[in-house]
């Protein structure tokens, strides 16, 4: 991943390099030729966006989890449903600063795609069947935040400093709590 960080501010300037020179470009063949080019590039990287998300799974799926001493939960006055939340909050957070950078990556090529194919007068399309996904799970995810920050800051910081910032398997670390799933 920190690999994929280092080439991105390349990306970017590329992009909005793009933007500038296109319609700077000399004669209309000249503009069609960038906006081709351009869109060719912009759809053949996309795919990255869903590796990305796999990537993520596959480290919360193969993780362990953070172990999680139900004393010490207890002795700082936490219940069922405030741990259930803070765990669910803190696993949509992980997984968010995991994909955080590919999702920034793919609304930026979504939107420069939109504009070079209005510039063709192409019907914008998007070749991204996940961007539904990131609307919901953004709702779902500041709705949690909210009941998160509602919670003791004890057990946020306590839960913060156990589960850190890497994705997690959060059935398994419910299950290390002692907090089956409900039946």
């Amino acid at each position: 991943m920190a690999n994929q960080s280092q080439r991105t501010p390349g990306r970017l300037m590329f992009f909005l390099l793009a933007l500038i020179v296109v319609p700077a470009a000399d004669g209309e063949s000249n503009r069609s030729v960038l906006n081709r080019i351009l869109e060719d590039r912009m759809t053949q990287s996309e795919p990255s966006l869903g590796e990305q998300i796999e990537a993520c799974e596959r480290i919360a799926a193969d993780r362990q989890g953070p172990v999680l001493d139900a004393e010490k939960l207890s002795s700082l006055g936490a219940k069922r449903h405030q741990v259930v939340t803070a765990l669910a909050y803190l696993h949509a957070r992980n997984q968010y600063l995991c994909e955080r950078e590919m999702q920034q990556e793919g609304a930026l090529k979504r939107d420069v795609l939109a504009h070079l194919q209005a510039k063709r007068g192409k019907a914008g399309r998007s070749n991204y069947p996940t961007h539904e996904r990131f609307l919901d799970e953004g709702y779902r995810y500041h709705r949690l935040a909210g009941k998160y920050r509602a919670l003791p800051l004890g057990l946020r910081r306590h839960l913060e400093e156990r589960v850190g910032n890497v994705p997690f398997n959060l059935p398994r670390t419910m299950e290390n709590a002692g907090y089956a799933p409900l039946q």
